[in-house]
């Protein structure tokens, strides 16, 4: 509706005010500034749009920190410098400042270990070597592993190992540490200690064991077992059904460590349900379940045929001629 008012024709809003695009939802009336709804949704808008860039912004920081620390191998040294140019009268001067080195650093990481044996059919094989065995010298190479009844192995070809809780006196046990912040140098072989100790009889070593590669962060290694007391150093002496413990700490942080421990030999005992007690002259029948005929059984050299029946409390013998005295209502070890 219009009128004269002083000479001047004025316009009198009817309604809601129209939006205006020129003002982003913002409309001119008489008497002030009225703000349409539509004007509250595009600064809506405009926040939503802001914190979504944010987001990717502090994602793409978190992706670019990952990809250097994947690509970057630990060790890597980076250099850094600047130049400066300047006008001195009618002279350009340039002044270099001086080099900043610094070595890339492996990630934090928490540290894990466990235990293996050779096993021809395992899926994965490893080197396991070069090993060392600490002595009153130092620190000295150990001899290569020979399970019983296969010979030697070179520790420096992959070997197949299977993760095992059950250890054969007389064979080789494998250790594993997995620790990826000791691979501080992704150009060098590098190496972690490890303590294997044997309870039952006191025995304990401290192993060596060398990475697996150059920027691997896995270190594989071995010792000997014995039965023998009068063994020489740097073979673990242990005792048939006890357990053996391996033990790793990253030295530069005594809260990352990790454990792990094997039963060896452990005994099939015959024993009388009431009383606990073991129990002498029951005979004993070892079945293959795939086959239902008698299991195939190998006395401590890996080779020699063990007898797949026996009676408890009896002295056994397996086909090389080596006896077994197993303690009351004990038939074999389930090494």
């Amino acid at each position: 509706m219009m009128f004269k008012a002083a000479g001047r024709l004025t316009l009198r809003p009817k309604g809601r005010p129209k939006v205006s695009t020129r003002t982003m939802g913002d409309s001119l009336a008489e008497g002030g500034v009225a703000t349409s709804y539509p004007a509250f949704g595009a600064i809506g808008g405009r926040a939503k749009a802001w914190l979504r860039v944010s987001l990717l912004f502090a994602a793409s920081l978190i992706v670019a920190q990952q990809s250097v620390a994947q690509v970057t191998a630990p060790g890597t040294v980076i250099r850094n410098s600047g130049n400066v140019a300047y006008q001195a009268g009618a002279a350009t001067r340039t002044t270099a400042s001086n080099e900043v080195t610094l070595a890339v650093q492996p990630m934090p990481a928490r540290a894990g270990i466990s235990l293996a044996r050779y096993e021809a059919t395992a899926s994965s094989a490893s080197t396991a070597g070069p090993t060392q065995c600490q002595t009153t010298s130092g620190f000295m190479p150990l001899m290569r592993p020979a399970p019983q009844g296969l010979g030697e192995l070179d520790p420096l070809l992959p070997i197949p190992m299977q993760d095992t809780g059950v250890a054969h006196a007389g064979d080789p046990i494998f250790v594993r540490v997995v620790d990826m912040d000791r691979n501080s140098d992704g150009a060098v072989v590098e190496s972690v200690d490890v303590r294997v100790t044997a309870p039952a009889t006191g025995d304990a070593e401290v192993l060596r064991l060398a990475e697996t590669g150059p920027n691997t962060g896995v270190f594989v290694g071995y010792i000997v077992t014995g039965t023998d007391a009068t063994a020489a150093d740097c073979t673990l002496q242990v005792q048939r059904n006890s357990q053996i413990d391996a033990t790793y700490v990253d030295p530069t942080d005594n809260t990352d460590a990790a454990q792990a421990d094997a039963l060896v030999d452990p005994f099939g005992l015959v024993f009388d349900s009431q009383t606990g007690g073991p129990i002498n002259g029951a005979r004993v029948r070892l079945i293959n379940d795939a086959t239902g005929q008698p299991a195939t059984v190998f006395g401590d050299d890996g080779v020699s045929r063990y007898p797949s029946e026996m009676v408890t409390g009896q002295l056994v013998a397996d086909q090389g001629g080596t006896q077994y005295s197993l303690p009351a209502g004990v038939t074999i070890s389930l090494g």
